[in-house]
């Protein structure tokens, strides 16, 4: 029987995944809520997050439904 270290990280956030169909396809943005500042200032994203877009006006849902997808993806 092969034997392997197991080397892992558990994240225990609350997130929810805002998934895009139609001509905002394929765009996926997640967002994780924190309780306190300083939670949200310790967290390190996943490399799988992609970039941070929280202060980028273009990904706002009031934005998207005027102009369409940011065509940064």
């Amino acid at each position: 029987m092969a034997v392997c270290a197991l080397d892992q990280d558990r994240l225990a956030v609350d997130l929810e995944l805002d998934v895009f169909d139609g001509e905002l396809s394929p765009l996926t943005v997640a967002e994780v809520e924190f309780p306190t500042v300083e939670e949200a200032e310790a967290f390190t994203p996943p490399d799988w997050f992609g970039r941070e877009v929280t202060y980028d006006k273009r990904y706002s849902n009031a934005n998207m439904t005027i102009n369409g997808r940011p065509e940064t993806l």
